[in-house]
């Protein structure tokens, strides 16, 4: 990624930037049965603009709220950048939240209109009569039901301007964080906080288009937003979205992706973790002798600098599909065991520690 001066940039800017630099490289995909379903750079713009148009049809003015209930998918990122792209405010909402949660902050927030997948379609509607400001429910799925509009029934028509201005210190993102009081408080973040967290993530990452990333944690969290959507898209790197915890099926799309970076949150790596060290107890008591004396060679050598776990342990990256960078973990503690064990076997595992009301 290059360094630009975050004074000068807008989101506006980064989107076009990234659509003409990337063109007919997948942006996002995921996997629907046997296959991948994805769109491309110059497709996720189109459907940014179709999508950012008929939101100001809509009646969506510069800085109101538009809410978005969904597992994470590409047809999510569509509606995020649709919503910026027309000056509104996205609410990204946790679909674990109660149906007495999500009715009063889509009041407090005074959502206008919310973004849903086929799964949380009745719910909304269902609440519709107790949401004041609610006037429009946007569905990502083609479903058979009444006054609800559909994403990809969304078109702008040629010569038409589908976005609006934005500036760094405009709120791009209101997110929803209960604290330690239990009350949800929306946490005002702006275009500026979001492209200061996708420079300092590079920092640290250094995304390039070479990257896969997969993405397993909800996009209502701010560390998935910034390092495991904007971050990826801006350097022409490939996200795909996984629907599943399970470590098999997260193991296989690794494979499959050839995945380079991924955001999890500790229980993963644990479960990860927990079987590498089963199936070790399942070879004979030769094979683990040699494995117990290549770790501790492996921590030996770390003392002067020298990262031999993935010579020594092949077989382990291979199960992670052998492309594997990085892991960033966040959301709650590391067991130290944990990460020294993945370190040992040569990965690169980091932090991600934040404040939602610091960005």
């Amino acid at each position: 990624m290059r360094k630009a001066s975050l004074k000068n940039v807008t989101i506006i800017e980064l989107l076009v930037a990234i659509n003409r630099r990337y063109s007919d490289i997948t942006a996002l995909q995921i996997k629907r049965g046997n296959e991948f379903k994805g769109i491309s750079y110059i497709g996720l713009g189109r459907r940014t603009s179709d999508t950012s148009y008929h939101l100001k049809k809509l009646g969506v003015e510069k800085g109101d709220r538009v809410a978005i209930l969904s597992e994470s998918r590409p047809e999510w990122s569509i509606a995020f950048f649709g919503i910026i792209s027309c000056a509104g405010i996205v609410v990204p909402l946790d679909i674990k939240l109660s149906d007495a949660e999500l009715e009063f902050i889509l009041n407090d927030s005074g959502a206008k209109c919310i973004f849903v997948s086929e799964k949380f379609a009745e719910t909304i509607a269902r609440l519709k009569p107790k949401l004041t400001y609610l006037e429009s429910i946007i569905c990502l799925d083609k479903i058979a039901r009444e006054g609800i509009l559909f994403l990809e029934d969304f078109k702008v028509p040629e010569n038409e301007v589908a976005h609006r201005d934005v500036y760094p210190e405009d709120t791009a993102v209101i997110v929803y964080t209960s604290g330690t009081t239990g009350i949800a408080k929306g946490v005002e973040l702006t275009y500026k906080n979001l492209l200061f967290e996708v420079m300092a993530l590079n920092n640290y990452i250094k995304f390039s288009p070479r990257d896969s990333f997969l993405s397993i944690l909800p996009l209502n969290h701010m560390l998935e937003i910034t390092g495991g959507l904007i971050a990826p898209l801006y350097v022409g790197a490939r996200v795909t979205y996984c629907d599943s915890l399970k470590p098999t099926t997260i193991l296989k799309l690794m494979q499959e992706t050839k995945t380079t970076t991924m955001i999890c949150v500790p229980l993963v790596l644990k479960m990860f973790h927990g079987g590498i060290l089963r199936k070790i107890e399942e070879v004979p008591l030769r094979q683990r002798k040699v494995y117990a004396f290549l770790m501790g060679l492996a921590k030996f050598l770390l003392f002067f600098r020298v990262r031999a776990g993935k010579l020594f342990f092949r077989k382990i990256h291979r199960q992670f599909g052998g492309h594997l960078r990085c892991f960033v973990s966040g959301g709650a503690p590391l067991d130290p065991v944990v990460e020294e064990d993945f370190t040992l076997w040569g990965f690169n595992v980091l932090q991600g520690y934040g404040l939602t009301e610091t960005s």
